[in-house]
């Protein structure tokens, strides 16, 4: 992606304490927005990538030694529901597997949301 070229789309992160959220709290008319933090981001971001700009949102999120675990939240039309899939696990201090892992490697679509378990 061209960043010079291309606009940045917004991200919708929903973040929550030591677990993820329930699938359940994601529906056509309501999601957890008390949790939300809106970054605008491109497809090619990685995980690594988000964690910072989380972490320039709220610096809990930066802090030493903290794991940030990614879901995907998607709409299954098939179902007429939410599902979600697991993205990767971020820890803050040091280097992981999928640091590099982008969104579009995922097959993260625009209007999707990420759901966040610090």
């Amino acid at each position: 992606v061209d960043r010079e070229k291309v606009c940045p789309f917004l991200l919708r992160v929903f973040c929550k304490r030591e677990s993820h959220h329930r699938i359940e709290d994601f529906t056509i008319n309501r999601q957890p927005v008390e949790d939300e933090i809106q970054i605008y981001t491109w497809k090619d971001a990685s995980l690594r990538e988000i964690a910072s700009l989380l972490a320039e949102v709220d610096p809990k999120y930066a802090k030493h030694g903290n794991s940030l675990s990614f879901k995907s939240v998607y709409l299954d039309n098939i179902r007429a529901r939410y599902n979600s899939k697991d993205l990767g696990v971020i820890n803050i201090s040091k280097p992981s597997k999928t640091d590099d892992v982008t969104l579009e490697e995922n097959r993260f679509i625009i209007g999707d949301f990420i759901d966040v378990a610090l």
